[in-house]
């Protein structure tokens, strides 16, 4: 698996705040994960926000011939991508993300491996998870998270 920080200076410093405040912040980790998942999921549904790059005609001509196109971006198959999401938490952090292998090359992009099913091919990034590569939060994602975390400092301080 591989990992991107957020780095949201305004979610961060909420979330510095609550944990100064709150004993117990697993119940919105907990909330904040499921958030994340549900960007990430809005983020396949809209084939990227922003949108991704369209696929080569290479690329094109080869789901074509496999009967996969006209389809979606990066949702080809029931085991793929898009259905390896999965989110967790703990009492400190929440964590969005995918056990594939090509993961990380779909969300950042670069040059595939000389031993790979396509050698030396450089490929688009095509960031699906609600981060970009220098940890900010999509603008929704972040707006979202941060009147999660909003809620639910104002029920534990009562």
């Amino acid at each position: 698996m591989f990992e991107i920080k957020i780095d949201d200076k305004a979610v961060m410093s909420m979330l510095d705040r609550m944990a100064a405040t709150a004993h117990n912040m697993s119940p919105v980790m907990s909330m904040i994960a499921q958030e994340l998942e549900r960007q990430t999921e809005k983020n396949f549904a809209s084939e990227g926000r922003p949108k991704w790059l369209g696929l080569k005609p290479s690329t094109i001509a080869m789901r074509t011939k496999r009967g996969t196109w006209p389809g979606m971006m990066l949702q080809v198959s029931a085991g793929g991508l898009s259905s390896s999401i999965g989110s967790s938490h703990d009492a400190m952090s929440a964590t969005v993300g995918s056990n594939k292998k090509y993961a990380a090359m779909q969300q950042l992009g670069g040059v595939t491996s000389p031993r790979s099913m396509i050698p030396n091919k450089v490929i688009a990034a095509r960031p699906f998870l609600p981060i970009d590569a220098q940890g900010n939060l999509q603008a929704e994602a972040s707006e979202n998270i941060l009147g999660l975390v909003g809620d639910y400092l104002r029920r534990v301080a009562g």
